[in-house]
């Protein structure tokens, strides 16, 4: 498995991954059309503006994807999605673990961010195996049924 990243290909076989409304406002939040086209699947991502990045296994197929964006003074991950057919197998663990570590190859030691829905009890747990912590200020958070999360320890 790698990091690399993303191509529009990839993204063909995500949006199948997206089945119905529910799991795109897990994956993406409100903001995200849904049912989507290319099109508007392509300015609601910020494929152009955001770094996408797929893990991909030995044959090039993606498993997972995940953004780094800037935010603030931290590298924010987000749209943090494994092929619902490959879960359960530690790969969005090791998705997270590379975002992380192509964060930190880039000049300046910056904390990083996320957003997660507080009812995502798998996730939130994952994020806390990473290291990331939730603050007592959530005035970050997206909604208010999300938490924001952050990662200092760099």
């Amino acid at each position: 498995m790698k990091l690399r990243k993303t191509v529009p290909e990839d993204l063909r076989l995500v949006m199948g991954w997206i089945e119905n409304e529910k799991a795109c406002r897990i994956w993406a939040g409100q903001g995200f059309r849904f049912p989507f086209n290319w099109d508007n699947y392509l300015e609601d991502l910020g494929f152009y503006t955001h770094e996408t990045f797929s893990l991909v296994d030995e044959s090039e197929n993606p498993v997972g994807i995940g953004q780094i964006m800037q935010r603030k003074n931290r590298l924010h991950l987000a749209r943090i999605l494994v092929n619902p057919g490959s879960r359960g197998q530690g790969y969005g663990r090791l998705l997270c673990e590379l975002l992380i570590t192509e964060g930190r190859s880039r000049p300046g030691n910056k904390p990083f961010s996320l957003n997660v829905y507080r009812h995502n009890r798998l996730a939130r747990e994952l994020y806390k195996r990473l290291g990331f912590r939730e603050p007592e200020d959530q005035s970050e958070a997206v909604s208010h049924d999300s938490v924001f999360m952050i990662l200092e320890d760099i």
